[in-house]
């Protein structure tokens, strides 16, 4: 059962850090979506919960230029999250993961870089107005042996 441990610290890291983003290829919907420069998370591992919250987001309209995302790994397999906006209502994510490239511009001492992408499926208010169900989310971060999770370096969180 050890062996199985460092796995599942490498999925909590990672679904720990699941609104920081590194901008990827995306359709015309990404120059009129949202993104988060800022994103700090804290994770309870013994609940399989984390909490990220998001600063500096573009769409004020639907965004109200900052939020809480609020991530539930327990199934590892369907990664969900609930962003609630500053005063304009909520996202909701569906988000899978996968390894980032092993040469990366990841801080020194970080043990690897995730790339998650995901989708909207849903929300309310003048959030899902914004940010409508089927929109793109993609991030990337970087983290290490204590489960410190950072921002991939020039990243932002992007849906």
């Amino acid at each position: 059962m050890s062996r199985f441990l460092p796995v599942r610290m490498l999925v909590i890291a990672v679904a720990a850090g699941s609104l920081i983003a590194v901008p990827l290829a995306q359709g015309a919907s990404a120059a009129t979506g949202t993104a988060c420069t800022g994103a700090k998370t804290v994770t309870n591992v013994k609940t399989f919960k984390a909490t990220t919250t998001l600063t500096g987001c573009t769409n004020p309209a639907a965004t109200g230029g900052k939020g809480t995302e609020v991530i539930n790994f327990k199934n590892t397999n369907a990664i969900t999250a609930t962003i609630t906006w500053n005063k304009t209502g909520t996202t909701l994510l569906k988000i899978s993961e996968k390894s980032g490239p092993k040469v990366n511009k990841c801080p020194k001492g970080s043990l690897a870089e995730v790339v998650s992408t995901g989708s909207v499926t849903g929300g309310t208010g003048a959030a899902l107005k914004g940010i409508p169900k089927g929109s793109k989310f993609s991030e990337s971060v970087c983290y290490n042996s204590g489960n410190v999770v950072t921002l991939y370096p020039g990243s932002k969180v992007v849906i």
